[in-house]
């Protein structure tokens, strides 16, 4: 929480320091947190492989809203003549993630399908009861590190759950199917009639603050003169 209001101080009183100032606080929190997190859990991962997994995680969970946030910062640094180019090629990546963004996750965490036997005939029970189409299961984790938790990709035609190895490593095949069935559910609520309105929404909301961004910035100098 600390970090989220850091990070919207700065984007707000900063701007102009946005794109070295939030990766250095990023950075900053992650070097704090090694050690604590390995007192308190356990882990063994070094300083190094834990900040290149905590880079994944940002970057596949949040990295679509992070770019979208310093989008003004961004423009604002680009060269005037280059501004409206930079613009375009912020909204075609933009748009490319958001339509892709399920596909750069399970890449970004090094996920792989889940394969164990023993787990089928308690995820068989949970697909015979579930109304929306049976989902693809992925693994994903760190050696060395302690991540539990589980994630529901939704879709319009067929989901994915991803849930991490601390979780599978931990529980039981019964508490593991307990959580992939609140992950369906997740899969039921967005059902294909509201993906699609959420994704117009976000679709149209980032074009706009990129082509707003792009307005004030070439034209606010202009005004002030």
């Amino acid at each position: 929480a600390t970090s989220s209001v850091a990070t919207a101080l700065i984007l707000i009183f900063a701007a102009d320091t946005a794109l070295w100032a939030i990766p250095a606080l990023l950075l900053a929190l992650a070097c704090a947190s090694h050690a604590p997190r390995k007192a308190l859990f356990g882990e063994t991962w070094s300083l190094g492989r834990y900040i290149e997994w905590r880079v994944r995680v940002v970057v596949a969970t949040l990295g679509f809203w992070i770019l979208l946030a310093l989008t003004p910062a961004i423009l604002a640094s680009t060269p005037r003549p280059a501004q409206w180019t930079m613009a375009a090629a912020l909204v075609v990546t933009l748009l490319l993630w958001h339509h892709f963004y399920a596909r750069i996750l399970l890449a970004s965490l090094g996920a792989t399908p889940l394969e164990r036997r023993d787990l089928d005939p308690f995820f068989a029970s949970v697909f015979d009861q579930t109304t929306a189409a049976v989902p693809t299961v992925w693994r994903a984790g760190a050696q060395g590190g302690i991540f539990a938790n589980a994630l529901a990709l939704p879709d319009t035609g067929r989901g994915r759950v991803v849930f991490f190895d601390t979780l599978l490593e931990r529980l039981t095949p019964q508490e593991i199917a307990a959580i992939l069935a609140h992950e369906v559910a997740h899969l039921e609520h967005f059902d294909a009639r509201r993906l699609r309105r959420q994704y117009f929404v976000t679709t149209v909301a980032g074009v706009g603050l990129v082509c707003a961004s792009a307005a004030l910035v070439a034209w606010a100098p202009a005004r002030r003169g």
